[in-house]
C-alpha cells in the first residue's frame, strides 16, 4: 500500500518522467501499468477486445515503451487532458 501513496502524489509530469527513467524503477512500473492504468485497460478489454486486461497489459506495454516512450513523450498536458484520458484515447 505504501507504493500506491508514494506514487499517487506524482503528477502526470513527474510519473512520465520517472517512467522514462534509466534504471527502471520496477515498483513504479507496477504502480503504473497495475494500479493507474488498470480502469481504462480493464473498460477497453472487455468493452472493445473481449479479453482479460492482462492480455491487454502486454501489448499495452509494448506500444507505449516502443520508441523510447514516444506515446509518453508526446503527452502534452496542456491541451487539457489528464494521462489517463489521453493514454485510453491512445490506445
Amino acid at each position: 500500500m505504501r507504493c500506491v501513496n508514494k506514487y499517487s502524489a506524482l503528477n502526470d509530469k513527474e510519473l512520465i518522467e520517472q517512467l522514462m527513467a534509466t534504471p527502471p524503477n520496477e515498483a513504479l512500473h507496477r504502480y503504473f501499468f497495475g494500479i493507474k492504468c488498470k480502469q481504462f485497460l480493464q473498460f477497453i478489454a472487455t468493452s472493445i477486445f473481449n479479453c482479460d486486461k492482462e492480455t491487454l497489459l502486454g501489448e499495452f506495454y509494448d506500444f507505449i515503451s516502443q520508441n523510447n516512450w514516444y506515446v509518453l513523450r508526446s503527452f502534452d498536458e496542456e491541451k487539457g487532458a489528464s494521462l489517463n484520458t489521453y493514454l485510453s484515447r491512445c490506445t
